[in-house]
């Protein structure tokens, strides 16, 4: 798991959330900012957006953004799970064009593939 996800789903504190049981909502300007956000987002972005929100919360978190957005609680587990294998996985999308693949990967990723090039 990445490290922000798992900072998430271990309930650190986030700064400015408090305890758990202390959020009270998001202003109505807020939620309104969430949703046009949101819409912008293609459908995958959208579950992950979600699913970060939903997490910063804590408890409740995931009812309370499934409610701002208007999304179901099942499509936010969904993000938290893609979340958890997105630290897991270290693959980069198939629909990244290759000359950018490795501007995407990590320093570490562009090293080992560019020995195993050398060597071919």
């Amino acid at each position: 798991m990445c490290r922000v996800a798992e900072s998430i789903c271990t309930g650190h504190m986030i700064e400015g959330y408090g305890a758990v049981n202390e959020f009270a909502g998001y202003e109505a300007i807020h939620e309104e900012a969430m949703r046009l956000y949101c819409r912008s987002l293609p459908e995958d972005h959208r579950r992950r957006y979600a699913a970060i929100e939903a997490l910063k919360i804590g408890y409740g978190g995931v009812a309370s953004v499934a409610r701002v957005l208007g999304m179901s609680r099942r499509t936010i587990h969904t993000g938290i799970r893609e979340l958890q294998q997105m630290g897991e996985d270290d693959r980069i999308s198939r629909n990244v064009p290759a000359e950018t693949r490795s501007e995407c990967a990590a320093p570490a990723v562009v090293e080992r593939r560019s020995a195993s090039e050398s060597r071919s």
